[in-house]
């Protein structure tokens, strides 16, 4: 089934083109190849193409032959450039709060687009992913949103505030000590989800520049560009972002139930749903495993059972048949074709 192209706000493509600019490049070629017309930066309620904006932050970072440019770019970025919804940020009471907000209206910012708050006991993981599988190539763009979000944090938290751990779905680059001095916390790559996780009592700090009758102005005012563009989020990437946060974990379980009441959905009013965007729930919960199965197999040397737990196969013959449906081998014989083996 054949969807929309999905679109972000045109400020965060402008501060992209602004980022080019101070390094005393031209941006016009980046635009013009992409066809989009500079026009289109000085709408503020103007929107782009996601992938052409991701695919200009990629191409932008050659051009300024710069490997870190995401994290330069996240530096400079203030509530302003995310529009109402990073303003109702930065008036919300507490920081759980702005960061609930956040996650809760993401896509008024960019479609295609999830990311929750998971608080557990002693930690919470904020999680961040792009949803729509034909753009490639986001490190760049990964980068950036989790640097912009630690920045917004720290707006709010103080500038002493410092994640517990950042996590990247992509390879590490061959350097990483920009990393570390943005973020001052351990970075891992080649993990499942891109993260940030902090202290569950992080998010109780108040917020010193709250306003509560700002932040039910900016609250209203998302509302109503929400409306006004229609809620173009599909049901399929809410399904596959509750799966995919049940996964890995030894619990990795998660069934048709669980995940419907997650969306306020009646199971079956959910499944009717999603055969609506020609797909299903068990599809879905087996396109993450695979997916998962796949990186933990290639790149990382987390051992064959644990892999499985991880997955929610109890009995690793299970684990051993869905790959053999998946990539037409074993598990150790896709870790070692990944190996070179």
């Amino acid at each position: 089934m054949a969807t929309a192209e999905p679109m972000v706000i045109s400020s965060l493509l402008q501060h992209v083109v602004d980022g080019v600019r101070e390094r005393r490049l031209d941006p016009a070629p980046l635009l013009r190849r992409h066809h989009i017309p500079q026009s289109w930066l000085l709408d503020p309620y103007g929107e782009v193409p996601l992938r052409k904006y991701v695919e200009i932050m990629e191409e932008a970072a050659q051009l300024a032959s710069s490997p870190d440019f995401g994290l330069q770019l996240a530096r400079g970025v203030t509530p302003f450039n995310l529009g109402p919804v990073g303003l109702l940020f930065a008036s919300s009471a507490d920081l759980g709060r702005s960061l609930y907000g956040l996650a809760a209206h993401v896509g008024v910012v960019q479609e295609r687009t999830t990311c929750d708050l998971t608080p557990g006991e002693e930690t919470a993981i904020f999680r961040y992913r792009i949803e729509d599988e034909r753009i490639r190539g986001k490190r760049h763009e990964a980068e950036y949103t989790l640097g912009v979000t630690c920045q917004l944090i720290r707006s709010i938290a103080g500038n002493r505030w410092d994640p517990e751990e950042v996590h990247f779905e992509h390879p590490a680059p061959a350097a990483t000590h920009a990393h570390a001095a943005l973020f001052r916390a351990p970075v891992y790559f080649d993990q499942p989800i891109n993260a940030i996780i902090m202290r569950c009592r992080d998010l109780e700090i108040r917020n010193p520049q709250t306003d509560e009758r700002m932040a039910s102005f900016f609250l209203h005012h998302v509302a109503m560009m929400r409306r006004h563009r229609g809620d173009r989020q599909l049901l399929t990437d809410q399904v596959r972002s509750i799966v995919r946060n049940h996964l890995p974990s030894t619990d990795g379980v998660v069934n048709a139930e669980q995940a419907a009441k997650a969306t306020g959905l009646s199971a079956r009013s959910m499944q009717r749903a999603l055969q609506k965007e020609s797909t299903g729930f068990r599809a879905i919960k087996d396109a993450e495993r695979k997916s998962l199965a796949q990186q933990y197999l290639s790149q990382t040397g987390t051992p064959i059972t644990e892999v499985a737990l991880m997955l929610g196969y109890a009995d690793p013959a299970c684990f051993t048949r869905a790959c053999r449906r998946w990539f037409g081998a074993s598990p150790r014989r896709v870790r070692q074709g990944a190996m070179g083996g």
